[in-house]
């Protein structure tokens, strides 16, 4: 009879049978125990080996741009807006004005003006955001409204015929500059509501008496008046007056000093009302670069072009090509940095620490020579606004994404501006058309 082979005669490999097992585990059991698993010492050993990358991460991300985020969106009827210490001037409606603080947008002070029918209107706020003064014109009367951190402090009436270009300054020290040309004639008041009893706060000067050069009125419907209060410069083409402004036992007296032969732009920014040439302690710059001061021309233009002058007068920014300088004409600081696009200029804050760039950053170049990608590159070109620290340093850096921002599909606005703060913590940027005004607030 033939044997037949059951399934169970197969022996799986690897298969040991119990005696067998039983002679390893007498074989282990003669070995010494293993000592337990140290976690700490791997851990330090993890920690070690770590350590120096954490480091070098913690350093590159010291060295990065921040970003900004949006701390609050604010309407308005312009797009002016006026930087201070304090804080930043909108006009919410034709007679309200709300000064922000640049932390959290918070209100510092409102006002509401009473002002008269068909009145033309010119305002101006100190550099540290505590006076206000607001000119209200007609055709034959003028009324000048001061102040003092929202509080209504005075009113000066003008009688007479007014003249269609007409300027206020406010002063931190309590004090305001109105001035203006027609028919031949200029008018210079100084205004010092502390100093001046009320039925003669104001004071006048004749500047036809005092500021005659080359035997002809100066332009002085083109002018505008140092922060500090002492120097008045008026521009006409490509020449320029320079005069001083003295005040002494309550007289105030404007003096002639000399003709430039330069191009100025005395005002620039929406409506052309921020100081664009004029430094505290005489100092005057021109377009392309080249310094003034009391005694005349004191350093010609040195290949750097001025673009625009810190709110207290104390600094300037500059650029050429891609390259930015931060410069003071009152000590001969300065310190510069590179921006990485087509360059459109920049401000400054107050104390010249920081600069802001505008910019138009660009594809790398490694990627414009590839041919399937060129078509991509259309798009990549943006509007940016970067922040730079003394001496040179990128602190932070946002999109100017302003179509996005304004939230209209089909339109952008006509106009945007805006301004950093004192610190270089915050931006405001203000954009408006013809019928609207949107102001948002950005820290980082």
């Amino acid at each position: 009879m033939p044997s037949v082979e059951s399934p169970f005669d197969e022996v799986p490999a690897g298969f040991r049978p119990v005696k067998a097992w039983r002679a390893v585990e007498e074989e282990e059991a003669d070995l010494p125990p293993r000592p337990p698993v140290d976690w700490r010492r791997r851990l330090r050993i993890a920690l070690l080996v770590a350590a120096p990358l954490l480091v070098l991460l913690g350093i590159w991300w010291c060295f990065q741009p921040r970003g900004y985020h949006l701390v609050g969106t604010y309407p308005g009827t312009e797009v002016t807006v006026i930087p201070s210490r304090q804080g930043f001037l909108l006009r919410e409606t034709r007679e309200t004005f709300v000064l922000r603080d640049w932390v959290r947008g918070a209100e510092c002070w409102r006002l509401t003006a009473q002002l008269p029918a068909g009145a033309q209107l010119n305002y101006s706020l100190s550099p540290s955001g505590r006076y206000f003064a607001l000119l209200a014109t007609t055709p034959y009367q003028a009324l000048l409204t001061v102040w003092d951190a929202g509080k209504l402090t005075c009113t000066v009436p003008f009688r007479g015929e007014m003249a269609p270009l007409r300027r206020v300054k406010a002063l931190d020290d309590n004090r305001y500059f109105v001035w203006w040309y027609a028919l031949g004639r200029s008018q210079a008041y100084l205004i010092s509501p502390d100093h001046v009893p009320p039925r003669t706060q104001f004071l006048t000067s004749p500047l036809d008496r005092y500021a005659v050069a080359r035997g002809q009125l100066l332009p002085w419907n083109n002018a505008d008046i140092a922060p500090d209060g002492k120097t008045m410069v008026a521009a006409q083409g490509t020449t320029f007056e320079y005069a001083t402004i003295e005040v002494q036992h309550g007289v105030m007296s404007l003096s002639h000093r000399y003709t430039g032969f330069h191009s100025i732009s005395i005002l620039r920014g929406p409506g052309y009302v921020f100081n664009n040439c004029l430094f505290n302690g005489g100092k005057v710059l021109t377009d392309n670069g080249t310094l003034y001061d009391q005694s005349g021309l004191v350093a010609n233009a040195n290949g750097w072009r001025h673009e625009s002058v810190s709110p207290e007068g104390n600094y300037t920014y500059q650029s050429r090509q891609n390259l930015a300088q931060v410069y003071s004409p009152l000590t001969g600081e300065q310190w510069g940095f590179q921006v990485k696009g087509t360059h459109f200029g920049g401000d400054t804050a107050g104390d010249g620490r920081y600069a802001l760039a505008w910019y138009k950053s660009h594809a790398p170049r490694v990627l414009e020579q590839i041919p399937p990608v060129q078509h991509l590159l259309a798009q990549w070109p943006q509007d940016t606004l970067a922040l730079y620290e003394r001496p040179g340093r990128l602190r932070a850096a946002m999109r100017l994404n302003v179509r996005q921002w304004w939230g209209e599909r089909n339109s952008a606005p006509a106009e945007w501006w805006w301004w950093p703060s004192p610190d270089g913590h915050a931006v405001v940027i203000n954009m408006a058309d013809m019928t609207k005004s949107k102001c948002m607030l950005f820290r980082w």
